[in-house]
């Protein structure tokens, strides 16, 4: 207060010396001077009291007796007129930068700059026609934004659709910067609010660490867990979709994989007859992961990768892979399968044949019976053989 009395006291020096009655007065450069006559300082050893109003002009433009106003508001104490009015603050210390309060001309912008004694910096600026509550600070030292009602330490307010924030680096080096930082001794939260169809979403760390998106009144989430496993939940606290650390990978639905012509190229066909003889040689083992107990059945990715050639590496198999592969040998299996069941039909057409020839060649003979009676005499002397024993 004392800096700001010293300076109104500099400004007031610039006015004559005494006045002796209240009422506003104006001085300027040339005021009151006869010409030719030279410009004069004012110092005053004392205060320096104004009753009415105080008119500082550069310009010849204050006028004795002239009521001070600005709009319908009168009764201004202190009155600045000038094409760029300014109030200086200078700082005797030579480590301290000196302060301007002044207005910017034709840009029509009120602005406090800082003069370091070489360049001047501008750090506030208002431009004129801003509206209302561009900028207010409540007694409990929240900041509003385009309202005198913050609901929060920044609020920032807009009626006519066009509150917006944005965090702007434009540094020409390429790398990683923060630009938004969250900390709170506890869980950090992010809330995104419909207020037309009073949905909520949010953007989180939970009580376990882990960061979740998730609407809070709802079970609805997804989870990224530190070690980096993913979980998401639906309305009814399921979970259809489970991602484990350890690259497991469990849904509650089918898995749908693109497989649309209009997607690929280089679209060749099977040799289904070397797919199946590969399958035959590919050795199928029953294993358990090193992250895990379960069994599972299954190639290596290493054998695999070498019978067929497919997928991205020698180290993993690709499920619609191992399902082209499984389908190609069927389809051999069914073509060779067919030709048995023909040449099996064959048989049985030939045998048939074969069989009813012989009851027709043996209506009315007696050969039939005598073949028995000798197949039946050649097995006995065998078994008598055996015995060791012979016909007489």
């Amino acid at each position: 207060m004392r800096r700001i009395g010293l300076v109104l006291t500099a400004m007031s020096l610039l006015v004559i010396a005494a006045v002796g009655s209240a009422g506003a007065f104006g001085v300027d450069d040339q005021d009151d001077v006869p010409p030719g006559a030279p410009l004069l300082d004012i110092v005053q050893n004392d205060d320096v009291i104004v009753e009415g109003s105080l008119c500082v002009s550069d310009d010849n433009e204050c006028v004795n007796g002239e009521i001070f106003t600005i709009g319908p508001s009168t009764g201004f104490e202190i009155f600045v007129k000038d094409n760029v009015p300014r109030i200086g603050f200078v700082d005797i210390d030579s480590n301290q930068d000196d302060w301007v309060l002044q207005t910017s001309g034709a840009s029509e912008r009120f602005e406090i700059r800082s003069y370091d004694g070489a360049t001047f910096d501008t750090p506030f600026r208002i431009e004129s026609r801003s509206g209302n509550d561009l900028l207010y600070l409540d007694d409990t030292y929240r900041v509003g934004v385009g309202t005198q009602f913050p609901e929060a330490q920044l609020d920032v307010f807009s009626s006519s659709g066009a509150a917006h924030l944005t965090v702007r680096e434009e540094v020409a080096t390429d790398e990683r910067r923060t630009l938004l930082t969250l900390q709170n001794n506890g869980e950090p939260s992010f809330v995104m609010s419909n207020a037309a169809d009073l949905v909520d979403w949010e953007l989180r760390l939970n009580p376990n660490n882990n960061f979740q998106i998730n609407q809070p009144a709802s079970p609805v989430s997804l989870t990224l867990g530190n070690a980096g496993g993913v979980v998401v939940k639906n309305s009814n606290g399921e979970k259809p979709l489970q991602l484990f650390a350890a690259g497991n990978l469990r849904i509650k639905g089918a898995l749908t994989q693109n497989s649309d012509v209009n997607s690929k190229h280089e679209i060749v066909a099977v040799d289904t007859a070397s797919v199946l003889h590969k399958v035959r040689d590919l050795p199928i083992a029953e294993w358990s992961y090193d992250f895990e107990d379960v069994r599972h059945v299954g190639p290596m990715a290493q054998d695999f990768h070498a019978a067929f050639g497919l997928g991205e590496g020698a180290t993993s198999i690709a499920t619609i892979d191992t399902s082209g592969v499984a389908l190609a040998a069927i389809q051999e299996l069914a073509v060779e399968n067919e030709a048995l069941r023909l040449a099996n039909t064959n048989l049985e057409a030939r045998l048939s044949a074969l069989e009813l020839d012989g009851a027709n060649s043996s209506v009315g003979t007696p050969l039939p019976w005598a073949l028995a009676a000798l197949m039946v005499a050649g097995a006995f002397f065998v078994w008598r053989t055996r015995k060791g024993e012979t016909l007489a």
